[in-house]
């Protein structure tokens, strides 16, 4: 990510954003360095990015310039939304005790 780009708190959404250009970042690259960076955890650490999503299909839909898109997930205990203009919002999944 660039100097301008990083991740911050969003209190309105209650999460995190992060931005990233679609052009120059695959998308998990750019999903899995912003988890990594938000929750202080080695990338290493993290489970795999393609346990969650296939890389080289999710790459190229955040690639496509013809039409917004959005790809909504969770990985590691967090609702991940990316979208083709850049933007990643992440947040803590809420645990369901309804159970």
């Amino acid at each position: 990510m660039s100097e301008q780009e990083g991740t911050e708190y969003v209190p309105a959404k209650e999460g995190y954003h992060a931005t990233f250009d679609p052009a120059s970042e695959p998308g998990s690259d750019a999903v899995v360095s912003s988890l990594s960076e938000l929750t202080g955890t080695d990338p290493d650490e993290l489970e795999a990015i393609d346990a969650v999503v296939d890389p080289i299909v999710f790459d190229a839909l955040i690639r496509r310039h013809r039409r917004p898109i959005q790809v909504s997930f969770v990985y590691n205990d967090h609702d991940v939304t990316v979208d083709t203009g850049g933007e990643i919002w992440i947040q803590k999944r809420e645990e369901d005790h309804s159970q």
